[in-house]
């Protein structure tokens, strides 16, 4: 539920990640919760509750995804055997991570809130609206990847939005 945004779910991981970053103020280790909840911007400690937001973006942004592009990953590998040979022959993992990317991605959907005003597709849009994004629409959009419903190893211009834009 936490992955999928249930509201109760994700307070309480924030909960269970705030009572953790508690413990880690009194005792802390080497693991990344005690670095956060050592480390300061600006000469100023972070909150319990900063720690656990961080704490549970790295969570959901790191692990979840992760987790979700290994296993689509291994699904197109174990159904499609011509996909495994040329993957292993040809040392195309790149290729198989980015269209696994784009056929697959660990959330089909994102949530956002506009920070200007803005038009969408000649609509107008206020500051502070919920915008919901379709990333597997986008993905499968015939104008940016031919053939979009194949899963092509080889495919040239591949295009897609599971991460946003930019380097991750």
């Amino acid at each position: 539920g936490f992955s999928r945004g249930d509201a109760e779910q994700m307070n309480e991981m924030h909960e269970y990640l705030n009572d953790v970053a508690k413990h880690k103020r009194r005792c802390p280790g080497s693991d990344l919760m005690s670095t956060l909840v050592e480390s300061r911007v600006e000469g100023e400690q972070l909150s319990r509750d900063d720690v656990a937001s961080l704490a549970g973006l790295i969570l959901l942004a790191g692990h979840v995804t992760t987790t979700s592009l290994i296993a689509a990953s291994v699904l197109e590998l174990v159904s499609s055997p011509e996909i495994e040979k040329a993957v292993r022959r040809s040392d195309k993992v790149h290729h198989l991570v980015e269209e696994t990317l784009r056929v697959r991605p660990a959330f089909a959907q994102v949530v956002r809130i506009t920070s200007q005003k803005t038009n969408l597709s000649g609509r107008p849009i206020n500051t502070g609206a919920v915008i919901a994004g379709w990333i597997l629409s986008a993905n499968y959009d015939p104008s940016l990847n031919l053939q979009p419903s194949q899963f092509q190893l080889d495919r040239h211009n591949r295009r897609y939005l599971s991460f946003g834009h930019g380097v991750h």
